[in-house]
């Protein structure tokens, strides 16, 4: 099996690529980054690439989440949410 690897890029052109995205970012915020700040980043990216928003899967997600709740008990709602579709 072939591993995958990725191309290897500095602080720099990380800003810069993502610059080209309209995301305005400093060096500190990737050098350390927030858990806000790397769920705002996993955003753009889902949106660049797939042209979903952030706003659009909020409906599906809620619907999912309720889904998952039932009057059974929490090992119901394990067995529900874990069996393949």
């Amino acid at each position: 099996m072939v591993k995958a690897s990725y191309p290897s890029m500095s602080i720099q052109e990380i800003i810069a690529a993502l610059a080209m995205w309209g995301l305005s970012i400093a060096d500190e915020q990737l050098q350390r980054p927030s858990p806000e700040f790397v769920e705002g980043i996993f955003c753009a990216c889902l949106q660049q690439a797939t042209d979903i928003t952030v706003e659009s899967l909020t409906g599906p997600v809620q619907e999912a989440v309720e889904a998952c709740t039932s009057q059974n008990g929490p090992q119901e709602t394990y067995r529900t949410c874990t069996q393949p579709l």
